[in-house]
């Protein structure tokens, strides 16, 4: 069993009729992490490292997905997060 994954019995969930808690168990996921990435190549990682510098949620958005305007995406939504906090943080 995945540490964290609850037992039936301790379930919040209510579910509707003819489903249950198997229903909506996948025993063969195994989440991935950050620290789980490994590159297929150097010019893939090359490509990430262009694209997302050193931003942890573009390097892992574009491993996961392989998708360069997906990761890019990431990328800016987190920038102008950090935008905002710190102009937030000067209030």
């Amino acid at each position: 069993m995945i540490a964290g994954r609850i037992e039936p019995e301790e379930s919040l969930f209510v579910y509707p009729p003819g489903r249950d808690y198997f229903v909506f168990q996948d025993e063969t996921f195994f989440p991935l992490f950050a620290s789980d990435i490994a590159w297929p190549d150097s010019a893939t990682e090359q490509q990430a490292a262009s694209l997302c510098g050193t931003q942890p949620q573009c390097l892992f958005d574009f491993f996961v997905t392989m998708d360069r305007d997906f990761a890019e995406g990431t990328r800016d939504i987190q920038r102008e997060n950090e935008e905002v906090r710190d102009f937030l943080g000067k209030i």
